[in-house]
Protein backbone atom coordinates (compact mmCIF):
# COMPACT_ATOMS: atom_id res chain seq x y z
CA UNK A 1 0.00 0.00 0.00
CA UNK A 2 1.39 3.74 -0.95
CA UNK A 3 0.98 6.29 0.57
CA UNK A 4 0.41 9.56 -1.18
CA UNK A 5 0.07 13.11 0.70
CA UNK A 6 -2.89 15.60 -0.61
CA UNK A 7 -1.02 19.22 -0.95
CA UNK A 8 -3.65 21.34 -2.62
CA UNK A 9 -1.59 24.53 -3.45
CA UNK A 10 -3.25 26.66 -5.25
CA UNK A 11 -5.71 29.01 -3.45
CA UNK A 12 -8.47 28.93 -5.84
CA UNK A 13 -8.71 25.07 -5.58
CA UNK A 14 -9.03 25.15 -1.84
CA UNK A 15 -11.28 27.66 -1.67
CA UNK A 16 -13.70 25.75 -4.10
CA UNK A 17 -13.09 22.27 -2.32
CA UNK A 18 -13.89 24.38 0.71
CA UNK A 19 -17.49 25.47 -0.78
CA UNK A 20 -17.93 22.23 -2.10
CA UNK A 21 -17.37 20.37 1.49
CA UNK A 22 -20.16 22.53 3.29
CA UNK A 23 -22.26 22.95 0.62
CA UNK A 24 -22.61 19.18 -0.21
CA UNK A 25 -23.24 19.43 -3.68
CA UNK A 26 -23.12 22.77 -5.53
CA UNK A 27 -23.44 24.16 -9.39
CA UNK A 28 -20.53 25.81 -11.18
CA UNK A 29 -22.55 28.84 -11.36
CA UNK A 30 -23.30 28.76 -7.29
CA UNK A 31 -19.79 28.29 -7.38
CA UNK A 32 -18.51 30.89 -9.45
CA UNK A 33 -21.02 33.43 -7.58
CA UNK A 34 -19.55 32.45 -4.09
CA UNK A 35 -15.89 32.30 -4.82
CA UNK A 36 -15.78 35.52 -7.29
CA UNK A 37 -14.51 33.59 -10.38
CA UNK A 38 -14.80 33.69 -13.84
CA UNK A 39 -17.10 30.50 -14.92
CA UNK A 40 -14.10 29.32 -17.16
CA UNK A 41 -11.77 28.91 -14.14
CA UNK A 42 -14.20 26.96 -11.96
CA UNK A 43 -14.51 24.70 -15.07
CA UNK A 44 -10.93 24.16 -15.23
CA UNK A 45 -10.58 23.26 -11.26
CA UNK A 46 -13.59 20.87 -11.31
CA UNK A 47 -12.38 19.13 -14.29
CA UNK A 48 -8.57 18.78 -13.10
CA UNK A 49 -10.02 18.00 -9.39
CA UNK A 50 -12.58 15.48 -11.10
CA UNK A 51 -9.58 14.01 -13.32
CA UNK A 52 -7.22 13.75 -9.60
CA UNK A 53 -10.63 11.89 -8.28
CA UNK A 54 -11.24 13.99 -5.58
CA UNK A 55 -14.93 15.12 -6.92
CA UNK A 56 -17.75 13.83 -8.98
CA UNK A 57 -20.42 14.92 -11.06
CA UNK A 58 -23.36 13.79 -9.00
CA UNK A 59 -26.55 14.25 -10.65
CA UNK A 60 -28.26 17.27 -12.69
CA UNK A 61 -29.71 20.14 -10.75
CA UNK A 62 -33.26 21.40 -11.21
CA UNK A 63 -34.34 22.89 -14.59
CA UNK A 64 -35.28 26.23 -14.57
CA UNK A 65 -37.31 27.64 -16.82
CA UNK A 66 -34.97 30.88 -17.56
CA UNK A 67 -32.42 28.26 -17.77
CA UNK A 68 -31.20 26.65 -21.13
CA UNK A 69 -30.08 23.37 -19.18
CA UNK A 70 -29.83 22.19 -15.93
CA UNK A 71 -26.90 22.34 -14.04
CA UNK A 72 -24.43 20.26 -13.42
CA UNK A 73 -24.26 19.41 -9.45
CA UNK A 74 -20.21 18.39 -8.27
CA UNK A 75 -19.93 16.20 -5.44
CA UNK A 76 -16.43 15.21 -3.60
CA UNK A 77 -15.93 12.10 -3.23
CA UNK A 78 -15.73 10.93 0.50
CA UNK A 79 -13.39 7.69 0.43
CA UNK A 80 -10.89 8.68 -2.08
CA UNK A 81 -8.89 10.77 0.66
CA UNK A 82 -9.16 10.13 4.59
CA UNK A 83 -8.45 12.33 7.70
CA UNK A 84 -6.80 10.71 10.74
CA UNK A 85 -7.52 12.31 14.01
CA UNK A 86 -5.60 11.79 17.15
CA UNK A 87 -6.53 13.43 20.08
CA UNK A 88 -4.07 12.82 23.34
CA UNK A 89 -5.22 13.41 26.66
CA UNK A 90 -4.18 12.34 30.22
CA UNK A 91 -5.17 9.10 30.27
CA UNK A 92 -7.04 8.28 27.29
CA UNK A 93 -6.79 8.47 23.38
CA UNK A 94 -9.59 9.56 20.80
CA UNK A 95 -9.00 8.51 17.23
CA UNK A 96 -11.26 9.70 14.03
CA UNK A 97 -11.14 8.59 10.55
CA UNK A 98 -12.98 10.98 8.52
CA UNK A 99 -13.27 10.51 4.66
CA UNK A 100 -12.72 13.50 2.39
CA UNK A 101 -16.36 14.51 2.52
CA UNK A 102 -16.26 15.20 6.05
CA UNK A 103 -18.21 12.12 6.59
CA UNK A 104 -16.79 10.10 10.14
CA UNK A 105 -16.12 6.94 9.52
CA UNK A 106 -14.79 5.60 12.50
CA UNK A 107 -14.99 6.90 16.15
CA UNK A 108 -13.52 5.32 19.62
CA UNK A 109 -11.93 6.16 22.64
CA UNK A 110 -9.55 4.11 25.00
CA UNK A 111 -8.46 4.42 28.15
CA UNK A 112 -4.67 3.79 28.61
CA UNK A 113 -2.09 4.41 31.18
CA UNK A 114 0.56 6.76 31.53
CA UNK A 115 3.93 4.45 30.43
CA UNK A 116 1.31 3.29 27.08
CA UNK A 117 0.46 7.19 26.71
CA UNK A 118 3.98 8.07 26.38
CA UNK A 119 4.76 5.26 24.05
CA UNK A 120 2.03 6.02 22.00
CA UNK A 121 3.32 9.80 21.72
CA UNK A 122 6.49 8.84 21.08
CA UNK A 123 5.24 6.63 18.13
CA UNK A 124 3.12 9.55 16.63
CA UNK A 125 6.18 11.60 16.78
CA UNK A 126 8.26 9.36 15.09
CA UNK A 127 5.90 9.26 11.97
CA UNK A 128 4.64 12.93 12.26
CA UNK A 129 9.11 13.22 11.53
CA UNK A 130 9.19 11.35 8.64
CA UNK A 131 6.99 13.20 6.42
Amino acid sequence: MTTEILKINKKSHRILLNAIRTEKEIGGAELSRMARYQPSIIVYILRSSEKSGLMEIDCNGIFWISAIKPPVLWLLVSDRRYIIGLEIIVNEIRTKVIGFACNIFHQEMQKISIAILLQTVNLVMVAMSSY
